[in-house]
């Protein structure tokens, strides 16, 4: 995928964002990231997707959560951002700072809600001597697996 200019100086903007939110000291997201640390839920803290940078990221759960203040409005850019998140096909928790400050435990109660996803890991290795068994040919296939097309000989 090919970027322009304009695309690679906003990516670049965002991870100097990202840094930024990473080096301030805020208490409560700062607690949040304590619980879930003894919970053992690994998370990845101030995440980009594109365009936007996330509090908090749950790979292994498609879900993002969001510290907000308790006098936080909506307008339209958080509109706009939610409904890219949920686009890209992630959930959304939102949560105050007075609810961290709490009931940090429920909070930690509603990530863990979310059942964990077991992604199926690819062993090329296999694939590899899969065709190259199949194929009478071993230089043709090498080639075609380097360059990542199919081999007519090969059952494909």
């Amino acid at each position: 995928m090919l970027l322009s200019i304009q695309e690679k100086v906003y990516i670049k903007k965002l991870k100097h964002y990202r840094i930024k939110n990473k080096q301030r000291d805020v208490k409560h997201e700062n607690i949040f990231r304590h619980s879930l640390m003894e919970s053992g839920i690994k998370y990845i803290r101030q995440k980009i997707i594109n365009p936007y940078i996330v509090d908090f990221y749950f790979p292994k759960r498609n879900l993002v959560v969001e510290i907000d203040d308790d006098k936080k409005k909506k307008d339209s850019y958080f509109i706009k951002r939610e409904d890219f998140i949920k686009k890209e096909g992630l959930h959304i928790l939102h949560f105050l700072k007075s609810q961290i400050e709490n009931n940090i435990e429920v909070c930690i109660d509603k990530v863990k809600e979310y059942p964990e996803i077991k992604r199926k890991k690819k062993n090329k290795l296999l694939k590899i001597k899969e065709i190259m068994i199949s194929c009478i040919n071993v230089k043709c296939c090498k080639r075609i697996l380097i360059n990542k097309l199919a081999c007519i000989r090969c059952a494909n």
